[in-house]
């Protein structure tokens, strides 16, 4: 099994409550009808995956549920929501993908190598960082 560093969970689960925020706020700006149920269906599906995540370390499982947590938030991609669930699919494939391209680098399906933070994801903010996350 191998762990996730601290930093990198952290950012993980930094990028989820800024994809909340980003879809409350959408929320807030945008005229919908009262039928609609795109901002409360994403709104459940990032809390659920950041609830799954802040307990979960193994780097496989973590990539795992964020590859779940895009698959369901593809199809809610429509609607008053689309625009940050486009913006929270971006981040999260980005994600994904220096997860995994790490996971090759270090030689990982042999157990060669430690896994050691990318340092692109691990120090750098995201299309999404808030000011308060940033820093």
């Amino acid at each position: 099994m191998t762990e996730i560093p601290t930093v990198v969970h952290a950012y993980i689960l930094d990028a989820i409550r800024d994809a909340q925020a980003d879809v409350l706020g959408l929320r807030g700006a945008t005229p919908f009808k009262s039928s609609y149920m795109g901002f409360e269906l994403v709104e459940r599906t990032l809390a659920d995956y950041h609830a799954a995540l802040s307990g979960e370390r193994d780097k496989a499982r973590v990539v795992e549920m964020l590859e779940k947590a895009i698959h369901a938030l593809v199809l809610l991609r429509e609607g008053g929501v689309a625009p940050a669930v486009e913006r929270t699919l971006d981040t999260l494939q980005v994600i994904v993908e220096v997860l995994e391209e790490s996971e090759s680098k270090n030689g990982l399906e042999k157990g060669a190598a430690p896994y050691t933070a990318p340092r692109d994801l691990a120090l750098s903010p995201g299309p999404q960082r808030s000011a308060r996350s940033a820093g």
